[in-house]
């Protein structure tokens, strides 16, 4: 299941901003480049050293924090060639927040005591988030996201338009000098649930900031505030000041909380915030956006890998209906013997007429063409006939490469449903792009203007099995990917090692490495039995038939892709996939050296 990744509202930009000013003002621009989609990187150089900014408009999670040096893109896009552009040579010499809103602007100039030059506004307005670059009268030069006007009546924006600052919310400002009463009957005037009703009636407060308020408070977010008493409104109210206390003293900070983080103390709380130069808010939003990054990548993978096992399935039925016509050529055959045995063969206009057998056998009423004699009727059906019989030769062939196809199809299909839930990201993305390649070898995947096929290979980075200890020590490994379950099976396995497969079903090639042990017992095959069992598309069944064979038995099927093979003898033993889940959950837990 997706991680919801937090949103930064108007406290955590604060709280940036703030530490922006401390850390960055004044600064020299450098570089800028955009590492991702959405995504522009920042490098701004002070006293202390070249400082970097990740600024992000996307959806899933407008951002703007310090951050590590970023990796070196491919290329450069149009936003950041003009931020390059026309950012070169300036000095960030302010920072300007407007009270209440999510929106923060760099103002560059050539000196600090010049005139402001160009200024590069930051929107985080969940999907309406956006950036520009502006000159001097407030120009757009360059813009993150071109707005139409059929996407917004009152604010359509493109390059060479004259900047406009997003419409505030029709809201009341909280005043850290109102009282309870006031206030309190602000909140009730909204609609909705407690943390709705906050949301709804001041400026500056975010869903997330509401449940922050509750829970400092002990109270249900979504419970009615008709429900509330007066004991437990005046209980939230001293958080409400509490918090603006924070927003007006030098308390604002990165501090985790629960699966996100805030900027405020909470109620009670004596934790200093972590410092920035620590990047805790890159921390937390790289692991949860690569994690996005990767599903992403693999859904696009399955649904390639759909699309075109459907395309070869659909491919497949055309040559067997093919196929089937062919059956025909019989029938063909006994109408043209029929009507060559007419005494009339030469006679015209015929348009329908029964055949008798000469031989005593069944009649057949068949349909002519009348402008054609008899017999040149019939040598139409022979060569009709002759065509059928050629075609054989040709459709058996396509038939079986379309089963063969189907069958890689399904496996890498499999492979990517049972391994795509890899919680190490390393190994994910090398899984990835092992499918990718193989993909691209094959056709079924564009390749970019990226790496070359293969490039990853020559730099050794080659993805390894999974592997684990049966209960008898002995080493097992298991393909999660078909270039994985070729290497296993048939260019690693040496002759007494033992290769499992689940019976007729997609899935991970299993083998147990019993040329490496001196003895292989019962509860080691049963273990491989339920490991491969379990790695494949019977794992929701109790049990699961699987073929074990000796190594040396495989075959590589020639026209074939990686992993798929051919035995020659092999046993069935019945495979648990729950005990093979559990014996890898376990393994897992006590990260035993043994585990890739």
């Amino acid at each position: 299941m997706r991680q919801p990744i937090q949103q930064q509202d108007y406290s955590a930009l604060l709280a940036i901003q703030r530490d922006l000013r401390r850390s960055i003002l004044p600064s020299r621009f450098e570089q800028a480049q955009e590492t991702g989609p959405r995504t522009l990187h920042l490098g701004l150089r002070t006293v202390d050293g070249l400082h970097w900014l990740e600024l992000s408009w996307c959806v899933e999670a407008p951002r703007l924090f310090r951050c590590p040096p970023p990796t070196r893109g491919k290329g450069r896009s149009t936003l950041a060639q003009q931020c390059q552009h026309g950012l070169g040579g300036q000095v960030l010499v302010e920072l300007h927040q407007p009270p209440w809103e999510r929106l923060l602007e760099f103002r560059f100039a050539p000196r600090p005591d010049s005139p402001i030059q160009r200024r590069l506004v930051l929107e985080l307005m969940g999907r309406h988030s956006n950036i520009f670059l502006l000159d001097a009268d407030s120009r757009i030069l360059s813009i993150g996201r071109q707005v139409r006007a059929s996407q917004s009546r009152l604010r359509p924006l493109a390059s060479g338009d004259l900047y406009l600052p997003p419409p505030p919310r029709p809201l009341a400002w909280p005043d850290p000098a109102a009282g309870p009463d006031p206030w309190r009957k602000a909140v009730e005037r909204s609609h909705g649930s407690l943390a709705e009703a906050l949301v709804a009636s001041h400026a500056g407060v975010s869903p997330l900031l509401a449940r922050q308020l509750c829970d400092d408070a002990r109270l249900d977010p979504a419970a009615p505030p008709a429900t509330l008493s007066l004991q437990a409104w005046e209980t939230l109210h001293g958080a409400w000041q509490q918090w603006l206390q924070a927003l007006a003293g030098d308390a604002l900070g990165f501090r985790p909380w629960r699966a996100g983080y805030r900027v405020w103390p909470a109620a009670g709380s004596q934790d200093e915030p972590e410092s920035s130069s620590t990047f805790p808010e890159a921390r937390y939003y790289g692991p949860l956006l690569l994690q996005q990054q990767l599903q992403r990548r693999q859904q696009r993978l399955e649904q390639t890998l759909r699309q075109a096992l459907a395309r070869e399935q659909r491919h497949l039925a055309q040559q067997q209906q093919r196929l089937q016509g062919v059956d025909e050529q019989g029938r063909l055959q006994r109408q043209a013997h029929l009507l060559m045995c007419r005494s009339d063969g030469q006679s015209l206009g015929h348009r329908r007429l029964h055949l008798e057998d000469p031989m005593g056998g069944p009649g057949e009423t068949v349909v002519l063409r009348p402008e054609l004699t008899l017999i040149a009727n019939a040598q139409q059906r022979y060569a009709r006939v002759r065509k059928l019989r050629r075609s054989v030769a040709a459709i058996m062939p396509r038939i079986a490469t379309h089963r063969l196809r189907s069958t890689a199809l399904e496996d890498h299909l499999a492979l990517l449903e049972l391994h795509g839930t890899e919680t190490d990201h390393h190994n994910h993305v090398a899984l990835l792009e092992d499918l990718e390649e193989e993909l691209g070898r094959t056709g079924l995947l564009r390749r970019g203007g990226g790496e070359r096929q293969g490039s990853r290979r020559r730099r050794g980075t080659a993805t390894r099995p999974l592997e684990l200890l049966s209960p008898g020590g002995v080493r097992l490994q298991v393909g999660r990917n078909s270039l994985q379950n070729d290497r296993i099976a048939l260019r690693e396995a040496r002759s007494g090692d033992l290769w499992f497969h689940a019976q007729e079903l997609p899935g991970s090639h299993v083998v147990l490495k019993a040329a490496e042990a001196e003895r292989v017992e019962s509860r080691d095959l049963q273990a491989a039995a339920d490991l491969a069992a379990h790695f494949s598309r019977g794992r929701g069944s109790g049990r699961v038939p699987v073929v074990c064979a000796a190594s040396e038995t495989l075959q590589r099927i020639p026209g074939a892709g990686p992993g798929l093979v051919r035995l020659r003898g092999y046993e069935v033993l019945w495979g648990v996939p729950c005990h093979g889940a559990a014996m890898v959950a376990d393994q897992r837990q006590a990260a035993m050296p043994s585990l890739s």
